[in-house]
């Protein structure tokens, strides 16, 4: 990955040697992946190599913030042999795999009417965002004509809207700013790059708000509407509070709650299976108050279900089970859990873009505040796994798990009755 993601130095913590790093990877390498991630997580000790300072060229290297810090080496690159098996890859995995966040994906062809607002709440969050063109194996890093890059990894690193003043007009207009990770002379060459007369119609107060220069570091701004005609492919990654986001920034909102699907207790399948679907695991969560300059009053809210252990089930020939979730209204926040007769009566108020035999499945959704209850599924029933559920909002919310006779653990006996 791209990025070199700052962390503030721990307290009553020295450096340490060699042998000590080498002793720490071979206890962590006989751990799960999830569990690897919780627990650097929560000791703040996911980036541990103190031989790997920063430079005023390295990415989102700005300023330094007023607490002592260091530029430390991701441990991912240890459970991975070395730097040559990171290179390339999937953006979004290497977030994920950085910042334990909740990544989307959008297709700029098909990108939603108020992805501009999307991505302008994210960068204000904190929340990483990567975007790329696609290419064929013979395209890759392949430099076009207006200066972009196919099949190469970009990030984007501020979202805002630019006052522009003519004699005849003054107007906002939506930008984005985007760096080629290269820090390199390769960038957009179109409307609005470096040194094009656009930049004439802007005040040098509001380009020192910018922080504009023009200079060969591989960072520059484009036309938003010019950004999604010539991307592809967008993926942004937010980060919840307890993630290492961008400082300063107001990070979302979130919550998150494991379970697991048991045979005969609480592996219920989807929909399609109306005898047994009440009995899978419930969620409650209750929205309160609708977004900040929310037209229509509604909550935006990111729902991510992730199957957890899956990589390591690899290695005994399992794969991914085809996982999905459903949403539904309460009328009554108070009410209990849903039975069969309650699904045979309602329909969902929403559900997840797909079932789907992926790692995570993940939908963004606006709904109006009140009380709802989600319903992570396997597609059939019967079958077994272990499961995280993350919810990310704008404002504060509540959730928990819905008291069920079926949603119990693996050590547990029970049956649907």
């Amino acid at each position: 990955m791209s990025r070199r993601t700052r962390h503030s130095i721990l307290p009553n913590r020295s450096t340490t040697s060699k042998y000590e790093q080498s002793d720490r990877f071979a206890r962590l390498a006989n751990q799960n992946y999830e569990d690897i991630l919780r627990k650097c997580t929560a000791k703040n000790i996911l980036f541990e190599d103190p031989e790997f300072p920063a430079t005023d060229a390295t990415l989102f290297y700005t300023k330094k913030p007023p607490r002592p810090f260091v530029w430390k080496r991701p441990k991912v690159t240890a459970l991975q042999g070395s730097y040559e098996a990171l290179k390339g890859g999937q953006t979004s995995e290497a977030m994920v795999d950085f910042t334990g966040g909740v990544t989307e994906t959008f297709d700029l062809k098909k990108a939603p009417k108020d992805l501009f607002n999307i991505m302008r709440k994210a960068c204000s969050k904190g929340s990483l965002m990567g975007c790329s063109i696609g290419a064929k194996p013979s395209e890759i890093e392949a430099k076009q004509s207006n200066g972009l890059v196919k099949g190469h990894a970009y990030s984007v690193t501020a979202v805002r809207e630019v006052d522009i003043q003519t004699q005849r007009l003054r107007q906002k207009i939506p930008m984005v700013r985007v760096r080629n990770p290269w820090g390199n002379e390769r960038e957009w060459t179109g409307r609005w790059s470096d040194k094009s007369s656009e930049w004439a119609l802007v005040s040098d107060k509001e380009k020192e708000e910018l922080g504009l220069t023009f200079e060969d570091d591989g960072e520059f701004w484009m036309m938003f509407e010019d950004f999604v005609s010539n991307f592809e492919r967008l993926e942004i990654c937010n980060l919840g509070v307890d993630s290492q986001g961008s400082e300063g920034a107001r990070s979302w909102e979130s919550r998150q709650e494991s379970g697991a699907w048991v045979r005969g207790c609480s592996a219920g399948g989807c929909r399609n299976f109306p005898i047994s679907f009440h009995t899978n695991p419930q969620y409650r969560m209750t929205l309160t108050d609708p977004d900040d300059e929310d037209d229509e009053d509604t909550c935006g809210i990111v729902i991510a279900l992730m199957q957890k252990n899956r990589r390591n089930m690899k290695k005994e020939g399992k794969q991914n089970l085809t996982i999905g979730f459903s949403i539904y209204k309460l009328e009554d926040p108070n009410t209990g859990p849903l039975d069969r007769e309650y699904f045979n009566y309602h329909a969902s108020t929403a559900r997840s873009p797909s079932f789907i035999n992926s790692r995570e499945i993940i939908g963004r959704f606006k709904l109006p505040p009140g009380s709802y209850v989600v319903v992570p599924s396997t597609f059939n029933p019967n079958l077994e796994a272990d499961f995280l559920l993350r919810i990310f909002t704008e404002k504060p919310f509540d959730s928990r798990p819905v008291t069920s006779p079926y949603a119990r653990d693996k050590n547990s006996e029970c049956s649907n009755g």
